[in-house]
């Protein structure tokens, strides 16, 4: 996680009038990544043992916290970016985008369901 707020730092040329800006984003980062990696040890250490119901409330609970802390972060990049020069926005709208992207893009594991037959013709 430092490494890529280091390099996202670097990136985003950020001053010291923005630092507390940045430094607000960046521990929203560490707490979000703690959170979640804490939330998924804990599903991991119980998903053994729950049944079905358990298994799907427990990811439905992770979907949730990932949710809330893309709205924290979203906050206090928000302050952040208010901060930036028209030079850093530059800079930074085709980073998150492209960052975004990558996370989220990929081949996709599972194939797409088969269509049903054509109905028969009388």
């Amino acid at each position: 996680m430092e490494k890529r707020i280091d390099d996202l730092h670097a990136q985003m040329k950020i001053t010291s009038q923005q630092a507390p800006q940045w430094d607000a984003f960046a521990q929203t980062m560490r707490d979000n990544a703690a959170k979640t990696d804490q939330a998924f040890h804990d599903r991991a250490h119980k998903l053994p043992s729950e049944n079905a119901d358990d298994a799907m409330k427990s990811y439905a609970e992770l979907a949730q916290l990932h949710a809330d802390n893309m709205q924290k972060l979203s906050a206090s990049f928000s302050a952040l970016y208010a901060t930036l020069s028209d030079e850093q926005k530059k800079i930074a709208d085709p980073l998150f985008r492209n960052d975004h992207a990558k996370r989220h893009a990929g081949p996709r594991k599972h194939k797409p369901a088969a269509s049903a037959p054509a109905p028969a013709s009388n």
